[in-house]
């Protein structure tokens, strides 16, 4: 849409906006819309509550439109008291029940800086949300948290060792504005990253690792080994593993179907029983398989040859007298060959194949 940076003027400059129509909306989301919607209304200075109608069912669409019909109709005459309840009817039509009191809950209680964000990001967008309060249902006055409540907010929502500082320099808040207390923790943010932090910085011998200050106990507990984790722990983690399922490496901490290192040495055999196994045609692995059974087969009647013939020369030399040496001689001759073509028959016998004549 092309808005009027003023209004009140007819030749005034004009600037392109752009909104999404709504079909359906968080509540963050409803309340943007909302406020998008008020910008178009000045820009292109709608007047009259029935061009205000019009334009809010030209960017409503589906479910949003039809309770925004509804609620109109129900209300009757279309002036600008009833195009307000209209309007706050659809916001509470996207808000969940008791959204005020949850959402004041939770930033008491729960809200915490990340350790991404700076604390000035962290603070605007705590007056962001609490600026927001003011449009949930039930739509009444002073629904916004004082400044009291938002400078407890974010002490409480700093890191620890910021609030030691306020305790070491008897910095005290309740007499600090907002401003000055944001300004404190930028300082000690600021000096943070010139020097490094002043806790628990220090790399730990043992497992190499940094132990931030901000890190939690289940981090910490986690870094460290498993002989070093107390008895608790590992009594837990024992209930979680049947007998006869715990990993043989590490014992109870996990079952053995979740031990990454098993897990890993397992792919690398697998792999390398895929390549060994591509090395090879089948028809390749069969020849080469049958031409070393032939050749261990003659190796071993050749070896019972020897023995044969090593047997033979012994009879020859304990025989006595010429003719008997010359018969034994002839004997032994004869017997040789025998003996070798018997080792012939003997290694054409282990190769017969019994088959049928037809064949």
């Amino acid at each position: 849409m092309d808005l009027k940076s003023n209004p009140n003027e007819k030749d005034s400059k004009t600037y392109s906006f752009s909104i999404g129509l709504l079909y359906k909306a968080t509540p963050e989301e409803i309340l943007k819309f909302m406020d998008n919607f008020d910008m178009i209304v000045r820009g292109q200075d709608i007047k009259g509550p029935a061009n205000k109608y019009g334009m809010m069912r030209n960017l409503l669409r589906g479910d949003a439109l039809r309770v925004f019909d509804q609620g109109a109709k129900t209300l009757g005459e279309e002036n600008a008291e009833n195009f307000t309840k209209v309007t706050n009817k659809l916001i509470e039509y996207f808000f969940p029940p008791n959204a005020l009191v949850t959402q004041k809950r939770y930033m008491r209680r729960f809200m915490r800086k990340s350790r991404g964000m700076t604390i000035r990001e962290f603070y605007v967008r705590t007056l962001e949300i609490n600026n927001r309060c003011a449009k949930f249902p039930p739509f009444k006055k002073n629904q916004k948290m004082q400044d009291d409540e938002i400078k407890e907010i974010i002490e409480f929502a700093a890191p620890q060792s910021w609030q030691r500082e306020l305790l070491k320099q008897g910095v005290e808040v309740t007499t600090k504005s907002l401003e000055e207390l944001v300004d404190f923790f930028e300082r000690l943010e600021t000096s943070e990253q010139i020097y490094g932090s002043s806790g628990k910085n220090k790399t730990d011998e043992k497992t190499g690792q940094k132990a931030t200050e901000g890190d939690s106990l289940e981090k910490r507990g986690a870094n460290q080994p498993a002989h070093r984790r107390s008895s608790s722990s590992r009594r837990k983690k024992r209930k979680f593993v049947a007998e006869g399922e715990e990993c043989p490496i590490h014992g109870y901490d996990h079952p053995m179907g979740e031990c990454k290192i098993l897990m890993d040495q397992g792919r690398k055999m697998r792999a390398a029983w895929l390549a060994r196994k591509r090395d090879y045609t089948p028809k390749g692995y069969r020849k080469y398989r049958d031409d070393k059974r032939d050749k261990d087969r003659k190796n071993h009647f050749k070896s019972n040859k020897q023995e044969i013939n090593e047997i033979a020369e012994k009879k020859k030399s304990s025989s006595t007298g010429s003719d008997t040496n010359s018969d034994n001689h002839e004997r032994s001759e004869a017997s040789s060959s025998d003996d070798s073509s018997l080792g012939d028959d003997l290694y054409n016998f282990e190769r017969l194949n019994l088959r049928n004549k037809n064949e």
